[in-house]
């Protein structure tokens, strides 16, 4: 009774201050996100084919599903009889689900209404429901621990603002884990940040990251050379701010003009996260100085000082055609973006002090020395300039990522192991998962 009337009145809250969220958006000159069509999260779910009972991977977005695409893959190998349903909550997220798991069933989720829910459990049949990284729904975990269905967590994580709030709930008498049998998690330290909360530790367990698994076991040096070549930046120094943000390309031309007095053949290549933010680089380069060419009307030479990507899918193949990165949205409040794909290139770089949500990866990196964090663009104009004067050690700082992400892999297979101990009735202490290479 009371979970009900804590979650009507979230759902009050939610609903009221609406407007009041919608303005502060429109003042801060953020884009508008795209929500998804309130009809298709209020039924009509499709059904897997055959009669067998389904497996239900829930992935928030784009992040969440981009991390299950090797999961998935394995699970579809592990039990072909399973039908799989991916579920996501944003347009973003099911396009992404789309393009990726064609081969199986892909719906929005459902809005978090008991009569909702119940549709999409009738429509679903579930054997088992997986949360990638985390996103808990109470009627949702109800459901499932009506039906008898076990949740579980894979690629978990936890940040501290949430364990203060879980914290809370538990306080209040509320457990919205007691559905989830088990929490597969990245690093040690969510662990004991749910340990904190009030979790057995038989429930736990670090496998690390499903996005490590994700990524190339060699690095694509030949396509790297390729766009370096189609670029016309052969023989010229050449450093990536990748996946930027409104804030962030102001401060990296500044430091690019500062580095290009000492260094004047150095070259900037600027990948904004949105697209359609490119005419306002392009203003900006022109501003400081630095003419941007992008990348589009390239075919080959030039001696600009700036290239800007604009072209998709091209970015992870690049992070191996520079010697050096900046990676955005670390700058500015966005919370940072994946480490991991500049590292498995075994290139070295720069982040600012703003990676919240990327915080353990960024953790690891800069204990092996492949990562420099930035607290302001002053700092990411002296961590560049070092590794411009010692090549050899920019060199050795990018090896020394690509070797850790070597020594992480494995969590995808951990993560088969677990989940089969759950479908054969094992939890706890009695399901013996692998713990990931940390040496």
């Amino acid at each position: 009774m009371l979970a009900d009337l804590v979650y009507i009145l979230l759902v009050l809250g939610l609903v009221l201050t609406w407007p009041f969220r919608h303005l502060r958006r429109r003042l801060s000159g953020r884009p508008a996100k795209r929500r998804a069509p309130v009809a298709e999260r209020l039924g009509g779910f499709p059904s897997p084919p055959g009669e067998a009972r389904s497996l239900w991977i829930h992935a928030v977005s784009v992040g969440e599903v981009l991390a299950a695409r090797g999961l998935v893959a394995r699970l579809a190998e592990t039990w072909p009889e399973l039908p799989i349903v991916v579920t996501t909550t944003t347009p973003a997220g099911l396009a992404e689900a789309r393009r990726h798991f064609a081969d199986h069933t892909v719906s929005y989720s459902p809005l978090d209404f008991s009569w909702v829910v119940r549709r999409a459990f009738r429509a679903f049949r579930p054997e088992l429901l997986v949360l990638v990284e985390l996103d808990l729904w109470p009627n949702q975990l109800r459901r499932a621990r009506r039906e008898g269905v076990p949740v579980v967590v894979v690629n978990g994580k936890l940040s501290e603002r949430s364990a203060r709030g879980f914290r809370r709930l538990r306080r209040l008498g509320l457990d919205p884990f007691d559905a989830i049998v088990r929490f597969l998690l990245q690093t040690e330290r969510y662990r004991r940040r749910w340990l904190d909360v009030g979790l057995s530790a038989e429930r736990l367990s670090v496998i690390g990251s499903l996005k490590v698994d994700n990524l190339p076991a060699a690095v694509p040096e030949g396509r790297g050379a390729l766009l370096r070549r189609e670029l016309g930046l052969e023989g010229r120094p050449v450093w990536l701010a990748g996946s930027t943000h409104e804030g962030e390309e102001a401060a990296v031309l500044r430091v690019h003009r500062n580095l290009r007095e000492r260094h004047p053949e150095l070259v900037l290549v600027i990948a904004p996260r949105h697209l359609e933010r490119l005419p306002r680089v392009e203003e900006l380069c022109a501003r400081e100085g630095l003419p941007g060419r992008r990348r589009s009307a390239t075919t080959g030479g030039g001696g600009e000082p700036v290239v800007l990507l604009d072209t998709m899918g091209e970015l992870a193949g690049l992070f191996a055609g520079v010697d050096l990165v900046f990676l955005g949205g670390s700058l500015v409040p966005v919370g940072g973006h994946n480490v991991y794909e500049p590292a498995a290139a075994g290139r070295p770089q720069v982040v600012g002090p703003h990676v919240g949500t990327v915080a353990e990866a960024v953790a690891d990196l800069a204990e092996v020395g492949a990562l420099v964090e930035a607290a302001d663009e002053g700092a990411l104009e002296r961590a560049l300039e070092a590794w411009l004067l010692d090549p050899e050690a920019a060199r050795a700082a990018g090896n020394a990522g690509r070797e850790a992400l070597d020594r992480a892999r494995g969590a995808t297979e951990r993560t088969i192991e677990a989940l089969r101990a759950v479908r054969e009735g094992r939890s706890g202490a009695e399901a013996r998962i692998g713990a990931p290479n940390r040496s």
